[in-house]
């Protein structure tokens, strides 16, 4: 029994046996481990895609870079110039081209690889829908050399502009309309005329807006399309650099702004008594104007269509409130104002209805001029005149002259041309029930 077990189970081994061959498994181990052999390669294949990586991102990055720079200054150009060009001829059509053009102009054309979209109103951001601003997209494809190891062989640059007509503050209350006119807005005379508003004059001309004499013109801002000119003794005043060669101002009553029509004028004439010293007069038709003079008169509140003129002499005294004076007429007879010197007037506009905030009203279809000669409706010396709303002259000439003190804390006055000789106190502190359509200050900038 006991020398077959000492058959089956082989005897145990030498400790030292053991110790000898644990000292073999580490000596090769070490050896394995110190030989340097392909461990280059070995480095070289672990950081071979970093290295490209971070040599794609030194070149590729870059470039990709100023393919975005530029895009965005092909954008930001095209917006600019397609905003000017909405701005100036309402026109989408040629908005557009003038968006492509300014693209185009700063080397961006689309072709197989680039595409440039404009869209009239923007369809995305905070202008959406606005049809005053326009939108401008440039995409370009732009090929990787080394990063394409990372990531895909191209990608798309994207830049986005939108620019529009915004409103930059300091509302105006005195607006000459005329394009291209000397003078389309004139501040002549010895005396002060402080406004408390904004002054503006559309003309191009390089003499558009005019302060002579020796007075002073206290207003803020004042703007011309044209130039601005302060001759003689005369000083301009401004809380704000005056600013020539700026941005046209929109008629607010006319076919761009609120669109205000002849309207609901009466079937019938009514007839007064001239000679009359003191008056009652109801609204309505009258087709003879209104001759005033001496007159002591009260106008019942409503419309006051006048076909003649609307003469006014001696030391007549007005007075109504919720009034509108339209001036119309047909063919070459339309009617006119000349209020004389004497003349008293304490006058408000209306708070509701199609005449809402216009005290005086001039037809759209009223003839500018007899002859060459412009026509001009007169606001003379010596008058002491409170006017509450809007003097709407948007096709002839508006003269306050002689030291008239023509005055109102609510007073627009918009003339084809303007002229203000002498002392004048003019503010847009309006009552809150009088809503006047405001005449905007308005400048082409990128808002997105």
């Amino acid at each position: 029994m006991l020398r077959f077990l000492s058959q089956s189970f082989p005897a145990r081994r030498n400790d030292n046996d053991l110790n000898t061959r644990c000292s073999t498994v580490r000596t090769h181990g070490k050896r394995f481990f110190a030989n340097r052999c392909g461990t280059v390669a070995i480095m070289m294949g672990i950081t071979l895609p970093i290295f490209v990586g971070l040599l794609g991102l030194g070149v590729d990055v870059p470039n990709w870079y100023l393919a975005k720079r530029k895009a965005q200054t092909a954008v930001d150009a095209g917006a600019i110039s397609g905003a000017y060009a909405l701005y100036y001829t309402d026109s989408s059509h040629v908005a557009r081209a003038a968006a492509a053009d300014g693209a185009k102009r700063n080397e961006f054309v689309a072709g197989s690889d680039t595409t440039l979209t404009i869209n009239i109103p923007p369809l995305s951001g905070p202008y959406a829908g606005d049809p005053s601003a326009i939108e401008v997209i440039a995409t370009q494809k732009q090929t990787l050399f080394f990063a394409s190891i990372l990531m895909d062989d191209e990608v798309n640059v994207v830049a986005r502009a939108v620019a529009a007509a915004v409103n930059i503050g300091g509302d105006v209350c005195i607006l000459g309309l005329d394009k291209e006119a000397d003078g389309t807005l004139e501040f002549t005379g010895n005396n002060v005329t402080n406004v408390g508003c904004g002054v503006s004059s559309n003309s191009n001309s390089d003499a558009s807006f005019l302060v002579w004499g020796s007075g002073e013109l206290h207003a803020t801002p004042v703007r011309a399309v044209g130039d601005i000119k302060v001759g003689n003794a005369a000083d301009l005043y401004s809380d704000a650099p005056p600013r020539s060669f700026s941005l046209p101002v929109k008629d607010p009553y006319g076919v761009k702004g609120l669109d205000v029509q002849v309207t609901n004028m009466p079937g019938t004439c009514e007839a007064y008594d001239h000679k009359a010293q003191t008056l009652v007069l109801q609204p309505g038709r009258y087709c003879d104007g209104l001759k005033l003079s001496n007159a002591d008169v009260t106008f019942e509140a409503g419309t006051y269509y006048l076909e003649d003129d609307f003469d006014v002499s001696g030391t007549s005294t007005l007075t109504g409130e919720g009034i509108t004076f339209v001036l119309t007429g047909s063919g070459k007879d339309y009617a006119n104002v000349k209020f004389a010197g004497g003349t008293v007037a304490d006058l408000s506009a209306p708070t509701s209805g199609p005449y809402e905030g216009i005290l005086f009203f001039q037809d759209p279809n009223a003839p500018s001029f007899k002859g060459n000669t412009m026509i001009t409706n007169w606001f003379l010396g010596g008058s002491d005149m409170i006017f509450a709303g809007a003097l709407y002259f948007p096709n002839q000439m508006l003269v306050y002259t002689g030291g008239a003190d023509v005055g109102g804390s609510c007073l627009q006055i918009i003339g084809r041309k303007i002229t203000i000789t002498g002392s004048a106190e003019i503010a847009l502190d309006c009552p809150p029930d009088m809503d006047m359509a405001a005449i905007q200050n308005m400048d082409i900038r990128l808002v997105e």
